[in-house]
């Protein structure tokens, strides 16, 4: 907008913008300014905790620093590993997985959610599977009381979301997403003494309250990209945009109220004892 054209806005219209154009250093784009009065446009919530009013994270990375994630991350490949733009990214081989473990934070009860993305670079071999993951923080052992918010193959057109219990409970569901390459999409799950909640891009999908969801253990997130042993893999990438944990101080402003999962067996489960 040049300054000749500023007679045909109103006078306190006219009066901002000027001052925006003859300030040094400052890019006025037209249309960017509200007229007074006007409110700025409502920012749509991605996040879960948002919707439901989960309140401040208690436990939270952004991924701002550049360069190596912090040092309470625990990862087995750490030349795989790094913060990059803003995100925690684990970048495969061709073989082996890559995975990364948050040590500084672990609860039994409470709400994680993080915005991931994943891209496959090629479609020649086994693809990795992107797994969102909580975990125990002891005697994690053949896949027991685990937590997968979200399991996919990048490309594909559906995510998985599991809770496991011993001796071999399985409770799953599945859900179709929109997983190309470099697609965001936020995934969270509430966990408490007498339910486990799943939301995805900020929808209650399922709400289970039977026993067999129900594991009282202390959890700790975890992202990786899985191989399958054995095979020579695509190589792929997984991208975190943040990660956070939310106590249950603070009840759900909207009902979580959802279907139950698919209720099964374990096929990994240890076999019992003696």
């Amino acid at each position: 907008m040049s300054v000749r054209s500023l007679g045909s806005l109103p006078s306190p219209r006219r009066a901002l913008v000027l001052a925006a154009l003859l300030a040094p250093g400052l890019l006025v784009v037209p249309g960017s300014l509200a007229e007074p009065g006007e409110p700025d446009e409502p920012r749509t919530p991605t996040d879960a905790a948002a919707v439901f009013k989960w309140g401040r994270a208690e436990w939270r990375d952004e991924f701002e620093v550049k360069g190596p994630p912090r040092d309470t991350w625990q990862v087995n490949k750490p030349e795989r590993v790094e913060n990059t733009k803003g995100m925690l990214s684990l970048e495969s081989a061709h073989r082996g997985s890559v995975k990364a473990l948050a040590t500084d934070q672990a609860a039994r009860y409470g709400r994680w959610e993080a915005r991931v993305r994943a891209r496959r670079f090629s479609t020649h071999r086994t693809p990795y599977q992107v797994i969102w993951e909580l975990v125990p923080k002891r005697r994690y052992k053949c896949g027991s009381k685990s937590i997968v918010l979200a399991q996919y193959v990048p490309g594909h057109g559906s995510a998985t979301g599991v809770v496991r219990s011993r001796p071999g409970n399985e409770l799953d569901f599945g859900i179709d997403l929109d997983l190309a390459d470099d697609t965001f999409h936020t995934y969270a799950v509430e966990v408490t003494p007498d339910h486990v909640s799943w939301f995805v891009d900020t929808v209650v999908l399922h709400t289970e309250r039977r026993p067999e969801a129900l594991s009282g253990t202390r959890l700790q997130p975890r992202f990786r990209l899985q191989a399958a042993k054995g095979e020579r893999m695509d190589h792929g990438r997984l991208q975190v945009d943040w990660v956070r944990y939310h106590d249950l101080d603070r009840p759900n402003q909207q009902s979580i109220e959802a279907p139950e999962m698919t209720l099964s067996t374990y096929d990994g489960a240890c076999p019992p004892a003696g």
